[in-house]
């Protein structure tokens, strides 16, 4: 519709531009009681105290011919609200974790993407049903429900995780292993074929070929490939030049994404790869393990997920 003649009720010319908004916004965590261990890492939280802080929005526009302003709008006073819900804590692994403030935040905040978005798949909901908050000086980080008193979904992920933790290690491969990144990165991975593409995942992911979660990104990553136009000069490899896409690790503009540049791809795929622990196989030394195990090799090595 064009309102390029209509009157502000401030007085001002209304004009056509495009308008991009995004709150500022912050979220916090305080247990209300000990977590109850899920394998080694995990824990289920009963009960939380979640806050959630608008502080204000930043709007972003264009106008029809123009570059791009930004403007800052904050609220005073503060909206605050805060709900009593459930959550899971994960305490990151040692192995990806940083002595450099900068880094650990970077490591931090991508590991606490990733154990959103798994949850979510593995309790077969929307993202936005859940919240991350990260604790940068014990590396750990906590997913709740954004719903007072939960409504269910921690105690889902509590018992499939029990039940089979390769279900969630198969849901962080897929959110790590972007087919939007690996059709772009055809030329350089997989040149052969699918078959290459496939050897390469089973290699990095301690994953068969033929493993259907390997199988699902192969399938994925081809029909994304397929579907662009090679000849596109304006085309732009979107998920290789930013670090990660709305695919796998970054969302779409909204609240989560005012630090975006802080979530990583690459430190998605170097802490999923640091959850399996490659160990010599001795006869009655994985007692108990067996449900972690996630391959075998010609040399007696076992690939062992460190949950």
């Amino acid at each position: 519709m064009d309102r390029a003649e209509e009157i502000c009720v401030c007085g001002g010319q209304i004009v056509k531009a495009r308008v991009q908004a995004r709150p500022f916004v912050e979220y916090k965590a305080v247990t209300n009681e000990n977590g109850i261990s899920i394998l080694n890492r995990f824990e289920f939280i009963p009960s939380l105290e979640a806050s959630t802080l608008l502080k204000g929005s930043g709007v972003t526009f264009q106008l029809e011919s123009g570059e791009w302003k930004k403007v800052n709008f904050y609220l005073y006073p503060k909206l605050y609200y805060q709900i009593t819900t459930r959550g899971i804590s994960w305490r990151l692994p040692d192995s990806p974790i940083s002595n450099n403030p900068l880094e650990r935040r970077n490591i931090v905040r991508t590991a606490g993407r990733i154990l959103l978005r798994s949850m979510a798949s593995i309790c077969g909901v929307a993202p936005e049903l859940l919240e991350v908050t990260e604790d940068l000086e014990s590396c750990s980080i906590t997913v709740w429900e954004r719903v007072e008193g939960g409504i269910g979904l921690s105690e889902i992920f509590r018992d499939v995780v029990s039940r089979d933790p390769q279900e969630l290690y198969q849901e962080m491969v897929l959110t790590v292993a972007c087919p939007i990144f690996l059709s772009e990165q055809r030329d350089q991975i997989w040149p052969g074929g699918e078959d290459q593409l496939a050897a390469y995942l089973s290699d990095q992911f301690y994953l068969p070929k033929n493993h259907p979660t390997i199988q699902h990104i192969v399938k994925e990553a081809l029909a994304e490939f397929e579907s662009r136009p090679h000849e596109d000069p304006d085309f732009e490899p979107i998920c290789s030049q930013e670090d990660g896409c709305p695919a796998c690790v970054k969302y779409g503009r909204d609240e989560r994404d005012e630090d975006a540049s802080e979530i990583s791809r690459k430190l998605g795929w170097q802490i999923v790869k640091s959850c399996v622990a490659v160990t010599k196989f001795e006869e009655g030394t994985l007692a108990g393990e067996i449900g972690k195990i996630l391959k075998y090799d010609q040399n007696g090595q076992v690939y062992l997920l460190t949950f």
